[in-house]
């Protein structure tokens, strides 16, 4: 059944951005849902997508998470900033899913850091790709 494996994804990727103190130093938060009146800069979870792979013995779902920047800093170097910092914290690394769950592979890919329409805000995108097995 794809899509099973999503939220427990994604709770552990979040575990893991808000556990992380450099990562913590440079962000007002990690949002699901940004509370209203929220410091910028900040990381949130955006769209999420799971597809069942066909793997012999296994049920393992290709997942890919969106994270977004928000950074009214005046200029782009804050944003990548913390794109190179999820990165860093994310990309090709162990990470411990629970609930029988296992991490096969992570990676981060897509990035792109723009400015918004309302010429304040730029917005770093990052998808999350990863392979997890039940």
């Amino acid at each position: 059944m794809s899509g099973q494996y999503l939220e427990a994804f994604q709770q552990a990727i979040y575990g893991v951005l808000d556990g992380d103190a450099t990562l913590g130093a440079m962000v007002g938060g990690v949002y699901d849902r940004v509370p209203e009146g929220s410091a910028y800069p900040y990381l949130v979870f955006g769209d999420g997508r799971s597809r069942d792979v066909q793997a012999i013995a296994t049920e393992d779902e290709d997942i890919s998470l969106r994270i977004e920047v928000y950074s009214r800093s005046g200029g782009r170097k804050e944003a990548l900033g913390i794109v190179a910092r999820v990165h860093d914290v994310l990309d090709d690394q162990t990470i411990s899913l629970g609930g029988g769950l296992t991490l096969v592979w992570i990676s981060v890919q897509d990035v792109s850091v723009q400015m918004r329409a309302d010429g304040l805000t730029w917005r770093g995108v990052m998808d999350v790709r990863a392979r997890v097995r039940g």
